[in-house]
């Protein structure tokens, strides 16, 4: 088993990329309250490794580092609760900024969730 910081270490660059920190804090300060919501964190953070489980390899690398199983993200996109959607449109909105580089994209999304998951951990369950 590959521990999450592990992961972090072998797909983040040495310096967090501004753009990185910028929505890291951006969601702290706007969506936080839904971060804290432990029911809310947990299926945003699902629908992040399902969406993970369909990208391209190291998203997928990154996924399996993450040590999950597959049953509690499997369909985690279906879910129609819309507040870890409000997190998600914020994520696609400013992906949308990023540039046209799928790769480059894919990359900082999972150092934001990196980030997010060092202030707020996965849940075991």
């Amino acid at each position: 088993m590959v521990s999450q910081q592990k992961v972090r270490e072998e797909s983040m660059p040495t310096t967090l990329d501004s753009r990185v920190t910028k929505a890291v804090n951006t969601i702290f300060s706007n969506y936080g309250h839904l971060l804290q919501d432990e029911e809310v964190r947990d299926r945003f953070y699902m629908q992040e490794l399902d969406g993970a489980s369909s990208g391209d390899d190291d998203s997928q690398k990154w996924l399996q580092g993450l040590d999950v199983d597959q049953s509690r993200y499997e369909n985690a996109l279906d879910n129609d609760d819309p507040r870890p959607e409000i997190i998600q449109q914020y994520l696609v909105m400013w992906q949308m900024f990023l540039g046209k580089d799928p790769h480059e994209r894919s990359h900082l999304r999972r150092a934001v969730m990196d980030e997010l998951m060092k202030e707020y951990p996965l849940n075991d369950r």
